[in-house]
């Protein structure tokens, strides 16, 4: 063998480790990005109403059994909720029309959901017990002072629907057994 054919088959050696060494760098990288996003993503139930996402796990992990609005976390049944100003004719009037529609939703109502309006004065204090901002008063201020928020507990997930006395309704019927 003379030294051009020992050269050319080492450049096509070297050639085929690098193409290796290539493929093996891209499907690293393609099965790390698979599974951070798998990992990262939590799942939904498949009976929740659309919209619904996941309460964030600092925020479970943040609120104790002492923090304001724990019990909401913690209850038994669903729970609708929505924070709003005691002082504003109009919220007292959408709380009123709100409580009549859920009145006819009867026993779905009744038997699978806690009702939990929470006036707000002029200004509120927030209060976790372990001194963070990650708390569920603060989460569900931010999130539910202009929505209707329907909590489920049990699977830590969480609906904002538009503030519509008929749109919660409809939503507290067909998701009773979410």
């Amino acid at each position: 063998m003379d030294n051009n054919t020992k050269e050319k088959e080492n450049e096509k050696t070297l050639n085929t480790i690098l193409i290796i060494v290539i493929v093996f760098i891209l499907l690293a990288g393609i099965t790390n990005t698979f599974v951070k996003k798998n990992t990262t993503e939590e799942k939904i139930s498949e009976n929740a109403p659309k919209g619904t996402q996941k309460i964030p796990e600092k925020v479970i992990e943040a609120t104790t059994g002492l923090d304001n609005l724990s019990n909401i976390l913690y209850a038994e049944k669903k729970v609708i909720y929505f924070a709003y100003p005691d002082f504003c004719p109009y919220s007292k009037d959408f709380k009123n029309k709100l409580e009549a529609s859920l009145k006819q939703a009867g026993d779905v109502f009744t038997q699978n959901y806690y009702y939990h309006p929470d006036p707000q004065g002029r200004s509120t204090v927030v209060y976790c017990k372990q001194q963070t901002r990650d708390c569920i008063q603060n989460y569900l201020l931010q999130n539910c002072s202009e929505k209707v928020c329907i909590i489920n507990p049990q699977k830590h997930e969480i609906v904002k629907l538009s503030r519509s006395p008929q749109l919660i309704y409809d939503t507290v019927k067909q998701y009773k057994d979410w």
